[in-house]
């Protein structure tokens, strides 16, 4: 009976009778290769740049690189990418390095998508059923007394979470044998000590603190800050001044420390670097001075005040009293300037018209038929208050009205303008400017085409004879679109007084001559 090969390693079975004389070298084969490779054989596996690797296997000995997936260990190495190895889908243990220090490598059986993936930098002992992979990292540790390390460093490092379980309820932190701090389940919270001290209690998400914070900084982000006591700054200001850029004992507010409160041992402040102070209740502002007096500053000099006067107000302009209260009644110390004062005037009384300096007196103050009166001295009447017919008007004190025109750009200046091609899209076939009709020079257009000032054109007779009727004119002429002009630059507003005509076509008859003709139309600037 011929050999055959065990399922799982592919060691030879001698078959009974076989392999006379020679059976001795199969069997060493057997163990230095077949058994030594799969219990011992450690294989470096270079992935390189492929993305995909199937491990070699075969019958019988063999050397390691003719049967990898045979070998006890795999150590991976060379990826600069994601690689999937692909190993024989059977019974077997690996032990597996993956030595890249980016890239995973997945261990898949053959025939299949079951993956193993094995982070960068990370070994791992699998074993697999050949339909499934398991880790035979321990799930759990037990072990008495102490786990010691005699130097360097222990690093604990959990694909998972990492968990500590004390039945009694204390983890101890300690440094040489010595505790320094503890955490401690309290009916379900956590108290953290320092030391033998509690520090922390928890209750849910909120932390009572035992003692004092002292931090550079405490960031709340987008959190608020609450307390069922006092929030106390228990220093004062190094500076009793305005700057507001104590180095301690002040509350700031702002990215830029831009408000400050502080106290600064003899006065309060309330110091605001940029931008307005704006106090904004849905009550009343309460200004509560107990000596009676609220100065009104800028940049620290006093510009008036708001004093107490027997239970009345008084308002001072600088140092000077300008208005008096008593109940009701208020009192001005100097002259009243105003464009309005907007009341019915019933308690006005002994007002003479000659203390009337300005203002407008409201038309219900004036009977419904004023007396005769002289117009002499009225001025800026509306228009439509002007009713019946005027009388002739005289010119001859009439200023600031020019007979003639200072310049043909001016306005009430004459010009002439005539169509053109802009040379850019499609020219019109035709173009019109009617009287009356209203444009800017130096903007209009219309149709791709422009203004411009027109050529002088001697119309003169053709070769052929055909032309009979000759002379000068002004405009423009060609046999094609008319372009190349130079646009018109005035500016302002232009009336046309007589039109200007672009047209273009063929002549009739049988010579057929292609014409394009601009007359100018005559403009007025009116604005």
């Amino acid at each position: 009976m011929a050999s055959t090969f065990s399922d799982l390693l592919k060691i030879e079975l001698i078959g009974d009778g076989e392999q006379s004389g020679s059976w001795g070298d199969t069997t060493n084969n057997n163990f230095s290769q077949s058994l030594e490779h799969s219990i011992a054989g450690v294989l470096g596996v270079n992935t390189g740049s492929s993305t995909a690797v199937t491990l070699t296997t075969g019958n019988g000995p063999q050397a390691q690189a003719d049967n990898q997936a045979r070998q006890a260990s795999l150590v991976f190495s060379g990826a600069s990418a994601n690689c999937v190895v692909t190993v024989p889908a059977t019974q077997k243990i690996y032990f597996a390095h993956n030595t890249n220090a980016s890239n995973t490598i997945t261990l898949r059986l053959a025939g299949g998508t079951t993956d193993h993936v094995i982070p960068a930098s990370t070994s791992v002992l699998l074993s697999t059923t050949g339909s499934a992979w398991h880790a035979l990292t321990p799930g759990s540790f037990t072990a008495g007394g102490t786990v010691s390390n005699t130097s360097g460093d222990i690093t604990i490092d959990a694909v998972g979470d990492i968990i500590l379980d004390a039945d009694n309820a204390d983890i101890f932190l300690k440094d040489a044998g010595t505790t320094f701090g503890s955490l401690t389940n309290t009916s379900g919270n956590l108290i953290i000590k320092s030391g033998t001290t509690t520090a922390a209690t928890f209750s849910g998400a909120n932390v009572t603190f035992a003692g004092t914070i002292a931090s550079g900084a405490i960031d709340t982000s987008a959190a608020n800050i609450t307390s069922g006591g006092l929030l106390k700054i228990d220093v004062d200001s190094d500076a009793d001044d305005l700057t507001g850029d104590s180095a301690t004992g002040r509350l700031t507010i702002g990215a830029g420390e831009d408000l400050n409160l502080y106290h600064g041992g003899t006065n309060s402040y309330i110091v605001n670097d940029t931008g307005n102070l704006i106090i904004d209740t849905a009550g009343d502002i309460i200004l509560d001075a107990d000596d009676g007096d609220v100065f009104l500053k800028d940049n620290g000099t006093t510009y008036g005040a708001l004093i107490n006067n027997s239970g009345n107000l008084r308002i001072n302009s600088g140092t000077t009293t300008a208005v008096s209260f008593s109940g009701a009644n208020v009192t001005f110390a100097g002259t009243i300037n105003s464009g309005a004062i907007t009341a019915t005037g019933a308690s006005i009384t002994a007002l003479s018209a000659s203390n009337l300096g300005s203002g407008t007196i409201p038309d219900a103050r004036f009977p419904s038929t004023l007396p005769a009166a002289s117009a002499a001295n009225l001025t800026s009447i509306p228009a439509a208050n002007i009713t019946g017919t005027l009388p002739a008007i005289d010119g001859s004190n009439l200023t600031g009205v020019e007979t003639v025109p200072s310049s043909n750009t001016a306005v009430g200046g004459l010009k002439e303008f005539a169509i053109f091609f802009s040379n850019s899209g499609a020219a019109a076939a035709s173009q019109l400017i009617s009287p009356g009709d209203t444009l800017t020079p130096s903007s209009y257009s219309v149709g791709n085409m422009h203004l411009g000032a027109p050529d002088v054109i001697e119309m003169v007779p053709s070769t052929a004879g055909n032309l009979v009727e000759f002379g000068i004119m002004r405009g423009f002429r060609g046999s094609s679109d008319i372009t190349g002009k130079t646009r018109a630059t005035e500016t302002g507003t232009w009336r046309c007084i007589s039109a200007a005509s672009y047209q273009g076509g063929t002549t009739g008859g049988g010579s057929g001559i292609n014409y394009h003709l601009s007359v100018p139309g005559l403009f007025q600037r009116i604005s």
